[in-house]
């Protein structure tokens, strides 16, 4: 994940539903649960608080995989496409 929080200001909710929602994502959280559920766990608690630094630390860590990075590589092109 190379965003940081800035990146992500207007993005709004409804994006970010359709995103989650997606195919990329729904593999790319079972990937991370697959590797790593743990983790993600912490990921997730810290995310829910508002540690976002803490949260993407994490993340950044599970998303080094050639898979996972296509699966992001997919998601931006969602984002923007």
């Amino acid at each position: 994940m190379t965003k940081n929080s800035e990146d992500f200001r207007d993005f709004d909710m409804q994006q970010a539903m359709l995103l989650a929602q997606s195919d990329a994502a729904k593999q790319l959280f079972a990937l991370l649960q697959s590797g790593d559920p743990a983790a993600l766990q912490s990921a997730m608690a810290l995310a829910a608080t508002g540690d976002m630094t803490g949260a993407r630390k994490i993340l950044d860590g599970m998303m080094t995989s050639p898979q996972a990075q296509s699966l992001l590589q997919k998601l931006q092109g969602d984002r923007h496409g």
